[in-house]
């Protein structure tokens, strides 16, 4: 299909989709623009926030919560404003990521980025106004009826998603399992949807999150993140992503705020004007794993034969098993011994009352059921923030703990997980490669 052919496609797409929404009426509570005051102050978009920016060619879509209540909409008449401090933080944070756009009412034309709700009717009038909660079944009904098709029209590179419910709504969209939405956020690395978009999730620009949740300050390193990736999108078969469907490497994760994309596999190459980044050929997906053995919580011969890593205990710890990403290859030390071990994760974490384990004879048995020489938090087992997390692992070398590798100079740290950027990291990668020469089995 031809260029001219494809546009009128997408278009034609497009219009259905408004029209479904303009006609729906799935969710309890919500009130249909196309219903208020007759419609007088509706659209012929998807929604009113895509009148600023709604580009069905835009490289770049922008998802937010939702539009507001009725009282809202009427008081602005169904327009984006250029007042709202949200909405002028919004294009400064858009600079950050070298995305220059002008406020609403200074914007000809359809823009050059898309902007839309995870929720597109308006919320009932309550005194808290624009901060009345959504209910889930709303993010739930507008994903699958109008999220999911509008980006699979628009098919942007990037869908940004501001704030928690955004994100989620998102990956629920696509059938996909979120993260945890601040290690989503610190980590730095983007989920991949199905067909090929990359979700970045960020904290909402409003006044109440930066002044509690997330400084201003923190939220420009975010979207400079996301812009330093556009910049380098070429490489992106090579730069790794979050997939929970298929071995993905690592891109830029916790850490890389502080210090732009992964200074140590990564240098800049100028290319005339434009300042571009290119991997080196090291570049892979290396994270470091604590495995702690202490008190008998935990047995490395047990991981190594049931393939596991665990732990628990706290919710920093849990939101570490459960930030590993299917692909990923982890580095594994046991605390006083060294270095034992790399392999790959090989699935998504789960609880200990959850977890299964296949053993020699075939059967998918609960992994606490197994007579194991660890204790692994038993006495928690119903407590989901203290109980311990497994997650599967594709084992490719290991070695017994008295033959642990440690060295000086090897980079060490108590986090469970952690994705070091530094260069006693690379040190450290390069010598545990030639102890571990199975390291890149697969």
């Amino acid at each position: 299909m031809n260029t001219d052919l494809q546009d009128i496609d997408k278009r034609v797409r497009y219009d259905s989709l408004v029209k479904n929404r303009k006609a729906c009426q799935a969710c309890s509570g919500l009130t249909n623009p196309s219903t208020i005051e007759g419609g007088v102050f509706d659209c012929d978009e998807i929604g009113a926030w895509s009148l600023w920016q709604g580009n069905l060619d835009a490289q770049v879509m922008v998802v937010g919560q939702d539009w507001g209540d009725v009282n809202w909409f009427l008081r602005v008449k169904g327009r984006p404003t250029s007042t709202s401090p949200t909405n002028t933080a919004l294009v400064q944070l858009l600079a950050a990521a070298g995305l220059t756009i002008n406020l609403a009412n200074q914007t000809t034309g359809r823009g050059s980025l898309f902007f839309t709700n995870a929720v597109l009717c308006m919320k009932p009038n309550s005194e808290r106004g624009a901060q009345s909660p959504v209910r889930p079944e709303w993010l739930r009904n507008c994903g699958k009826r109008f999220l999911r098709p509008l980006i699979e029209i628009v098919k942007p590179k990037v869908v940004v998603c501001l704030g928690e419910k955004p994100y989620r709504a998102v990956m629920t969209a696509y059938g996909i399992t979120p993260r945890r939405f601040r290690y989503a956020v610190d980590s730095g690395q983007p989920d991949k949807l199905h067909g090929g978009p990359l979700v970045f999730p960020v904290y909402h620009c409003g006044a109440i999150v930066s002044n509690t949740h997330r400084r201003r300050a923190a939220q420009l390193e975010d979207w400079k993140r996301i812009g330093k990736f556009l910049v380098g999108e070429t490489q992106q078969a090579e730069i790794g992503i979050t997939n929970t469907n298929s071995t993905a490497p690592l891109q830029d994760r916790k850490g890389s705020h502080r210090k732009g994309l992964n200074s140590v596999y990564q240098r800049k190459i100028k290319k005339g004007n434009q300042m571009r980044y290119e991997l080196t050929s090291t570049l892979k997906s290396e994270v470091y794993a604590n495995f702690s053995t202490d008190r008998n919580s935990r047995h490395w011969g047990d991981a190594v034969q049931y393939g596991f890593l665990s732990g628990g205990g706290s919710s920093r710890n849990r939101s570490a098993i459960e930030g590993l990403q299917a692909g990923e290859r982890v580095w594994v030390n046991v605390t006083g011994y060294g270095f034992v071990g790399v392999g790959r994760v090989a699935g998504t974490a789960q609880s200990a009352a959850k977890f299964r384990v296949r053993t020699p004879d075939g059967h998918d048995v609960p992994v606490l059921s197994l007579r194991m020489r660890g204790n692994y938090r038993r006495e928690f087992v119903d407590n989901p923030e203290r109980c311990e997390y497994f997650v599967p692992m594709r084992w490719l070398h290991t070695v017994p703990l008295e033959r642990a590798i440690r060295e000086d100079g090897f980079f060490g740290n108590q986090n469970t997980v952690c994705r070091p950027t530094t260069d006693k990291w690379k040190f450290t990668i390069e010598r545990l490669k030639e102890k571990f020469p199975g390291f890149d089995s697969h």
